[in-house]
């Protein structure tokens, strides 16, 4: 089938990237126009986007979803998909764009834009569900969970990435671990990442050794850690040198259960969540467009 015939349906954040993401938004239309390739646009609005994007895709059916945004646009996506036979194109405009570094050798746009001309191949990536909500980099809960609640629909006067490493600064003194049963075992816990990707959070490398089509993810539990070594720690996990520290347990897993006695922050690629037990299991693949 010829490019041009493709419909594509785009999902756009435009507030991604402090609002620079609708200038990619605008490029990519741009060209989509000039190659007349036909299209629908969503551009999100930041609260309640998953229905009436699953609703446009079922009604459209298209072949292809080109998704402009970070990680979290790529959640809400995913997580509006019918199933999961629809080619995702992913162009990145977000903060961080850690996924997208997984998915492409270079992050070149117009060559990413091109891809829709035809001229790719599918990558295939795991997609996992964490209480019947999709995710497909990464789920945090604990500290980062912390985080994320906090960073959840606040205004900065900050650029998009420094927000993160204030909330970081704030809450690093606060926070308590917490006793979990993880798997059937019990114990205390400051944060824990279920990773799909090996990169989260604008750049930490959580999960170094992380491999998103292995059909498993990359459990990290951090024990519990006093106040006065986290600051010694965090820039050890954030360049993806801790699996071996004695405060780290480490394993590759195909399901992954979570249970507190209170309800924990959480985050799925970013966006926050909140309960008392989490169940990880992996759903199937997703086809991702990249060059030949």
């Amino acid at each position: 089938m010829r490019a041009n015939k493709l419909k594509i349906v785009v999902i756009a954040n435009p507030a991604a990237c402090g609002g620079k993401a609708i200038e990619t938004y605008n490029r990519y239309a741009d060209f989509l126009t000039i190659e007349m390739i036909p299209y629908i646009a969503y551009l999100t609005k930041g609260f309640n986007d998953e229905i009436p994007i699953k609703t446009l895709i079922e009604e459209e059916r298209p072949e292809i979803i080109s998704v402009i945004g970070g990680d979290g646009t790529l959640n809400i996506t995913l997580n509006s998909l019918p199933d999961l036979n629809i080619y995702l194109h992913l162009i990145p405009a977000g903060t961080g764009n850690d996924f997208s570094k997984l998915v492409y050798e270079v992050l070149n746009e117009r060559a990413i834009f091109q891809l829709v001309r035809g001229n790719y191949r599918l990558k295939q990536i795991d997609s996992w569900k964490c209480n019947k909500k999709r995710f497909i980099n990464c789920f945090g809960a604990g500290f980062d969970g912390e985080i994320a609640k906090r960073m959840f629909n606040k205004t900065y006067f900050l650029p998009p990435k420094l927000k993160y490493y204030a909330e970081i600064l704030k809450s690093i003194f606060t926070y308590k671990s917490t006793l979990l049963i993880i798997n059937g075992k019990q114990q205390p816990c400051f944060m824990l990442a279920v990773a799909n990707g090996s990169v989260y959070g604008g750049g930490f490398k959580i999960a170094p050794k992380a491999d998103p089509t292995d059909s498993l993810v990359d459990l990290i539990i951090i024990g519990k850690v006093p106040v006065f070594m986290r600051f010694f720690y965090l820039p050890i996990i954030e360049c993806g040198k801790h699996l071996n520290l004695d405060i780290i347990t480490y394993s590759q897993n195909s399901i992954v259960t979570i249970t507190s006695l209170t309800p924990l922050p959480a985050q799925i690629d970013g966006e926050p969540m909140l309960a008392s037990s989490y169940n990880v299991t992996l759903e199937g693949k997703v086809s991702f467009l990249i060059a030949n």
